[in-house]
């Protein structure tokens, strides 16, 4: 069975003519109703399956041309569309002369069943019995009745896509404006980078922590204004593994790292980044948090320990040392009582009592 194809679009085009030369057919295929006029003279066509909205000469008209070509009108038509779809449109197909009217999508295995059907219609049919066709003056109705019902229903969804459009666009707007006083009132800087390690975000804490303005650092190397020249290198080995699969060693993670002001001071702070994917792109978002007073909290904590450790081990010595004196002065007081206790007993001008005297003493 030979097989003409009338549709506008390519892509239908090609799941048709796959479809039906799947099933052994031989298909051919036009763009519009004027193309598929031009093939059909040549003959050897034995079915056309058109759709209806198409430039030049939509399918109303080629159904109508073929159906009024005498050596054309037992060629069966069907239509199969997308965009008339109302009863009335599938009437008025009919009355012209189409033999099927099918609605778009429609599954293969139904759609092969209903050519089969309309090709053994047809083979059943002789050119005496074929319905009368319409007058003309009703067609040009009929189908002026068609394009201004399609007109209308397009003007209502392009009234109805405008109106989505527009509070898409409001909602977008919201969001954006939500988004910029997130960022801008954020005491963190917010920076993103794209895949080439190119900064491509920059918030206004970013400015107060860094010094440089939104204007310095758009679509320049991230690391090369921002990280000390000793992190560029191990920087640039890993981009292109992040490039490449979202990941890299700070990633999802929080580290502490030097960063580097505008005039190369360094300062310590703290990372916060993650890679996101836009646009089948990776990208990476960093929230950079300036820690340099927090450190300088925790080196006067730890002197201030240093110092609390220092001063209660200098207690913990005068504690012993006066226990030591204590105990130390219990036995001189039992020496001292005894020595003189001994002086009274002792021979007088005896070396004993020398001896009792320096002790005593």
């Amino acid at each position: 069975m030979n097989i003409l194809i009338v549709d506008d679009h390519e892509e239908n085009r090609y799941l048709l003519e796959t479809m039906f030369k799947a099933g052994g057919h031989d298909v051919q295929s036009v763009a519009n109703g004027a193309e598929a006029l031009a093939r059909l003279k040549a003959g050897g066509c034995d079915v056309i399956i058109s759709d209806i909205l198409m430039p030049i000469m939509d399918g109303f008209q080629l159904c109508r041309k073929v159906k009024a070509d005498e050596a054309l009108r037992n060629i069966p038509v069907i239509i199969y569309t997308a965009t008339y779809t109302g009863p009335q449109d599938e009437e008025f197909a009919m009355k012209i002369g189409a033999d099927r009217f099918i609605q778009k999508p429609c599954e293969p295995d139904v759609f092969m069943r209903v050519v089969g059907d309309v090709m053994e219609a047809a083979a059943r049919r002789d050119s005496a019995s074929a319905p009368a066709l319409p007058e003309e003056e009703e067609v040009l109705k009929l189908y002026s009745e068609r394009l201004v019902r399609k007109l209308e229903q397009k003007m209502l969804q392009a009234e109805h896509e405008i109106q989505k459009r527009k509070e898409v666009e409001q909602t977008l707007k919201e969001s954006e404006e939500k988004l910029r006083l997130i960022t801008s009132s954020a005491q963190d800087a917010i920076i993103m980078m794209d895949d080439q390690g190119r900064i491509s975000f920059w918030n206004e804490a970013a400015e107060r922590i860094f010094g440089y303005s939104h204007q310095e650092v758009m679509g320049n190397d991230v690391h090369a204004i921002l990280a000390p020249q000793r992190f560029h290198d191990a920087f640039h080995k890993g981009l292109p593994r992040f490039r490449e699969t979202g990941q890299g060693p700070y990633l999802d993670k929080t580290a502490e790292l030097a960063g580097r002001k505008k005039g190369g001071a360094e300062f310590p702070s703290e990372l916060s980044l993650s890679g996101v994917k836009i646009n089948g792109n990776w990208h990476a978002i960093g929230i950079i948090r300036d820690i340099t007073d927090r450190k300088r909290v925790e080196t006067e904590q730890k002197e201030m320990e240093k110092r609390l450790q220092q001063s209660q081990r200098m207690e913990a010595i005068g504690t012993l040392a006066g226990g030591i004196a204590h105990d130390f002065n219990n036995i001189l007081t039992a020496i001292i009582g005894y020595t003189e206790m001994s002086l009274d007993t002792v021979e007088k001008g005896s070396i004993i009592e020398d001896y009792l005297h320096e002790v005593y003493s």
